[in-house]
C-alpha cells in the first residue's frame, strides 16, 4: 500500500499502485538556451493521468477514488 506521494493511488482498471504519469505544474525560468527549473511540482484532481502498467487514461480524480483506501 503506498503511503507517501501515491497515497490512495490506485489504477481504476489494472489494481496496480505504481508507477503513474501524472500531469504537473512548475514554474521555470525559460531562456534562449533552454529551460531551468524554478519551483516544486503540484498536480491536482483534475490532472491527466496514466497506468504505466496498463496504459489506462483518466485524471488522478480516477486513481484516487475513495474505495480504494485501505
Amino acid at each position: 500500500m503506498n503511503t507517501n506521494c501515491l497515497a490512495n493511488f490506485k489504477c481504476p482498471q489494472c489494481g496496480s499502485e505504481d508507477p503513474f504519469r501524472v500531469e504537473a505544474y512548475t514554474m521555470i525560468v525559460l531562456e534562449d538556451s533552454g529551460v531551468e527549473d524554478y519551483g516544486p511540482f503540484e498536480w491536482g484532481d483534475d490532472c491527466y493521468a496514466s497506468c504505466v502498467s496498463c496504459g489506462h487514461e483518466g485524471i488522478v480524480r480516477d486513481f484516487t477514488a475513495k474505495e480504494y483506501k485501505a
